[in-house]
């Protein structure tokens, strides 16, 4: 079914320019938190390329947000056809028992795409239980080391957490809303590369190993604490040779010393982030 709910927003909406060029709007990032205590406010790490989708497609973030309550729909389309949004109905936990979960933290995900004129330019959103935040701010931080050990990363572009206080829980933070936001892909994962025999298992287990090297070097050498780098994190371009290899979806290690890795992720966001 195909919603077209959404009113047009009144008055005029402001647009101001975005200055510099694609890849510095990519690449700066900044930080705008509202923590009024401990225990409820929310935060927002976007770059300008971001911050420019949305100024110019203001009616995104309620779309979103109407999806996201409505699990039955599976797509939203803008009024105006400047935008269309699509449920990613695969990539959410599965309930059978002969089909294991992916992204076992997800509770949303959905496909955005953008009409600018000839091109368009699609999105991959996902609502999680994770820390958004985290997840954005430990890539991009990665992102130079990635690079050196022969991968790429699937570029992040914002991040955004809302935490709301739970009375039952005498005031502890809850994670009321989390979203990050990707470039898309329709790569297949080297896991999925593997299972449809597009790989041999020895490329399979020369790119788990370099994938626990890369994971080792970040923790050792750089004081990045970051995991989750695997196979069924690691996205492939078999059109390549040799092949091109993207990550994604890292997790904040917090099973060692957790104050050590907390200590470490405050310096790495600080280092990347516009404060």
């Amino acid at each position: 079914m195909v919603m077209k709910l959404l009113p047009k927003p009144r008055g005029k909406v402001t647009r101001k320019p975005i200055s510099g060029k694609k890849s510095d709007q990519r690449n700066k990032f900044h930080n705008n938190e509202t923590y009024p205590d401990l225990h409820y406010g929310k935060a927002l790490v976007y770059n300008d390329f971001s911050k420019k989708i949305i100024q110019e497609n203001p009616g995104i973030i309620k779309a979103v947000n109407f999806l996201s309550k409505n699990v039955s729909e599976r797509r939203f389309v803008d009024p105006k056809n400047k935008f269309e949004i699509l449920r990613v109905t695969n990539f959410i936990k599965s309930t059978q028992v002969d089909k294991p979960p992916r992204g076992a933290l997800t509770n949303n995900s959905f496909v955005i795409k953008i009409n600018e004129g000839k091109k368009e330019l699609r999105f991959f959103l996902k609502e999680q239980r994770g820390l958004s935040i985290r997840e954005l701010i430990l890539l991009k931080s990665a992102e130079k080391v990635i690079q050196k050990s022969g991968f790429s990363i699937i570029q992040p572009h914002l991040a955004f957490e809302k935490f709301d206080p739970n009375p039952e829980l005498s005031g502890s933070n809850i994670l009321a809303h989390s979203y990050i936001l990707y470039d898309f892909t329709n790569k297949l994962t080297v896991k999925d590369a593997r299972k449809l025999n597009k790989l041999s298992l020895k490329e399979l287990l020369d790119i788990d190993q370099r994938l626990v090297d890369l994971q080792d070097e970040l923790h050792d050498t750089h004081s990045i604490p970051i995991e989750n780098l695997t196979i069924s994190n690691c996205f492939i371009d078999l059109s390549k040779k040799p092949y091109g290899l993207y990550l994604f979806d890292p997790i904040f290690d917090a099973w060692g010393n957790i104050t050590q890795s907390k200590k470490e992720y405050a310096v790495l966001k600080k280092k990347f982030v516009n404060q």
